[in-house]
């Protein structure tokens, strides 16, 4: 249960548009090229902009209940998609 919500934290974490994690990668291969040239020019300032919401705690409660929200939901799933497998295999 710990590894999983963990995982699922640190997959949803990486996908915040911010340049050093694969998020930015995500949009920058959907804005156009122009946009993208001046999104580079900050890429540098990534680190310092994910250090600064680390260390403020901004993104802790906004991504919490985002990851507890999909976790939720993949438990939900596996406990519908067990009910299911053991109606069809006790039948």
């Amino acid at each position: 249960y710990l590894t999983a919500y963990l995982s699922l934290g640190l997959a949803l974490f990486n996908l915040l548009p911010i340049p050093p994690l694969d998020g930015s990668k995500v949009l920058f291969s959907l804005i156009p090229d122009e946009a993208y040239t001046k999104l580079m020019r900050y890429e540098r300032y990534g680190m310092i902009v994910l250090i600064v919401l680390a260390y403020t705690g901004v993104t802790g409660s906004f991504l919490s209940n985002i990851i507890d929200t999909v976790f939720d939901w993949f438990l939900n799933l596996a406990n519908w998609s067990y009910q299911w497998a053991y109606t069809i295999i006790s039948a």
